[in-house]
C-alpha cells in the first residue's frame, strides 16, 4: 500500500509494505525522477492511502517550497487520474485520508 505523500509508520501499523522505493516523498523536496519512480511502482495497481490536504501544510511547515512544486505534483496527478476513492477515513487528530484502489478494481 502506498501512503502518499508520506507517513511510513502507517505501513508499519497496517502491516503493509510500500511499493515505492522511498519512505519519504514530498513535492518540492524530491526530484522529478523520484516522482516517476513512485508512479512506476503504482503500475501493478496497489492500494493507496492518500492524504489529500497534505499540500495545505507545506506553506506553513516548509515555507521555501516553490508553489509550482505543490501545484504540479505528478504523483498526485497520476493517482487522481487512475484511482478511485473506496472510503474516506479520519485519523484521531481529524486528518482526512482517502483509501483508494485503481479505477479498474472494485473496492474490497
Amino acid at each position: 500500500m502506498l501512503v502518499y505523500p508520506y507517513l511510513p509508520l502507517y505501513n508499519y501499523f497496517t502491516g503493509t509494505v510500500s511499493p515505492a522505493p522511498y519512505d519519504f516523498f514530498q513535492p518540492g523536496m524530491n526530484t522529478p525522477a523520484q516522482a516517476q519512480q513512485i508512479i512506476e511502482s503504482l503500475r501493478p495497481g496497489p492500494a493507496v492511502l492518500l492524504q489529500p490536504a497534505f499540500s495545505d501544510t507545506i506553506p506553513h511547515s516548509w515555507a521555501e517550497t516553490p508553489l509550482k512544486a505543490i501545484v504540479d505534483d505528478p504523483v498526485m496527478d497520476y493517482i487522481a487520474r487512475n484511482y478511485r476513492i473506496c472510503k474516506i477515513l479520519k485519523s484521531p487528530d481529524d486528518r482526512g485520508f482517502w483509501w483508494m484502489v485503481p479505477k479498474n478494481r472494485t473496492c474490497p
